[in-house]
């Protein structure tokens, strides 16, 4: 029996992309799978002109639960801290992994709306909360 895709992406009506977190057995973790995935859903996003909006959804009962530290915290280097003040620090040095994948997000003129639908820990929530605030006129944060 193969194993279910981490990350589920469909295009709606044309124009927006939905990326949706697809690993609810193990709360949303970010895996290196997944994130592999996600950078590239948003770089398919970033280069489809016809694609107007980016959702970003989850199945389960977490949206997310962060970092699957069973794979080393979603960077690529071996030996990956599994402390939360290394890890953060790692993530900060890396040019790849979640890091490079927000900071790719945040920058992108186009919009992203994050459905966040429960739980949510760690880098993931820092995503809409952290990297989008409300306070900038072109991104709304709403909490439901």
């Amino acid at each position: 029996m193969s194993e279910e895709p981490h990350l589920l992406v469909d295009v709606v009506d044309d124009t927006i992309l939905v990326a949706t977190f697809n690993r609810p057995d193990k709360l949303n973790a970010m895996s290196n799978e997944l994130m592999r995935l996600l950078e590239e859903a948003v770089d398919r996003y970033r280069e489809t002109p016809e694609l107007k909006v980016m959702l970003i959804k989850s199945h389960g009962r977490y949206f997310s639960s962060g970092a699957d530290l069973r794979e080393g915290g979603g960077g690529q280097a071996k030996g990956f801290p599994t402390r939360g003040s290394q890890i953060r620090e790692s993530h900060r040095r890396l040019p790849s992994g979640m890091r490079r994948v927000w900071d790719e997000m945040e920058g992108m003129e186009k919009p992203f709306v994050v459905a966040h639908h429960a739980r949510c820990v760690g880098e993931p929530g820092n995503v809409a909360i952290l990297r989008f605030p409300p306070g900038r006129e072109e991104r709304e944060l709403c909490l439901s």
